[in-house]
């Protein structure tokens, strides 16, 4: 080929290389679930397309998307988590993904409101009470634990029951456990109350704030008491003579017990050896109820015995 200047060209080659497609911002996350927790939300999503380049973290947005905040540590897979965020309040988020790009674009909005959710743990082996009339039964226990405690726990009894932090005093109606955080097991004693009368029933109530209440049911049996055993009111017996001596009738199917004191004390055994004074016979029945205690004044005869010997 001869240019139009006088000068010859020979074997002009042209080409175009293409490269490979230039990458892109990440597109949107879809299908956006919140899970409320304390102070912070956990949301789990389906990763938008990552536009040629790697998702090495997420940004969210709390207004809109008119700012965005780029999660620190970064996170780049779902679920990822929200913190610092006010209990009861409701929010509106929006994700967008990042690449060596930049951001990409953002999500529909998810709505959630956090919450502190407190937890009541109940450990219960309560059975069927029994007691006499005028007496409170042989106590129960169960414990109570919680977590994520803001207020106290209170035990409420139901009527005809009481309750107590400690086995042997301080029963009432209700008790308070102090509790913040979390809420080691304690121990509740529970005891049928010495006024409950027939066969009652109902539900222990723990409640705290926050926190689903919790019940545990109770019942029992209050027995009625045997009659006073009848026996004479002066016994005179012989040096020698033991308790097993004494005289004193009870009802049908109940037994006698002999003390030496009106209330409380220990039963004397047949084989205590009788001394002047004054003793009390008291009637069990089948339920191991006692009925109030007769009076029964012991004198031992002394009269002179032949011995046999300068008689």
């Amino acid at each position: 080929v001869v240019g139009g200047g006088g000068f010859e060209i020979d074997n002009i080659t042209t080409s175009t290389t293409y490269g490979a497609a230039s990458a892109t911002t990440p597109a949107a996350p879809t299908s956006l679930a919140a899970t409320a927790g304390n102070g912070n939300v956990a949301i789990s999503f389906t990763a938008g397309a990552d536009g040629g380049s790697a998702i090495t973290n997420y940004e969210y947005s709390l207004d809109g998307g008119t700012t965005w905040i780029a999660l620190n540590p970064t996170d780049a897979a779902s679920p990822i988590t929200i913190s610092g965020l006010t209990n009861g309040t409701a929010y509106n988020i929006q994700l967008r993904a990042v690449n060596a790009i930049g951001s990409g674009a953002a999500s529909a909005s998810v709505s959630v409101t956090p919450n502190f959710q407190s937890t009541l743990a109940i450990v219960n082996t309560i059975s069927a009470f029994t007691s006499c009339i005028g007496s409170a039964s042989a106590n129960q226990s169960f414990t109570v634990s919680g977590s994520n405690m803001t207020n106290s726990v209170v035990v409420t009894a139901p009527t005809g029951f009481e309750v107590s932090l400690s086995s042997g005093s301080g029963y009432g109606s209700s008790v308070t456990i102090a509790a913040s955080g979390t809420l080691n097991a304690t121990t509740v004693y529970v005891r049928m109350a010495a006024n409950a009368t027939g066969s009652p029933s109902g539900n222990i109530t723990i409640t705290t704030s926050g926190a689903a209440s919790q019940n545990i049911s109770v019942s029992g049996t209050v027995n009625s008491l045997p009659s006073a055993p009848t026996a004479t009111a002066l016994q005179i017996f012989c040096p020698g003579d033991t308790v097993a001596t004494l005289d004193a009738t009870a009802g049908s199917g109940e037994t006698v017990q002999w003390y030496s004191v009106a209330t409380g004390g220990t039963a004397l055994l047949g084989t205590t050896a009788l001394t002047a004074g004054t003793y009390y016979a008291e009637s069990v029945n089948a339920t191991s109820c006692a009925s109030v205690r007769t009076v029964v004044t012991v004198a031992t005869n002394n009269a002179l015995h032949f011995d046999g010997v300068n008689d």
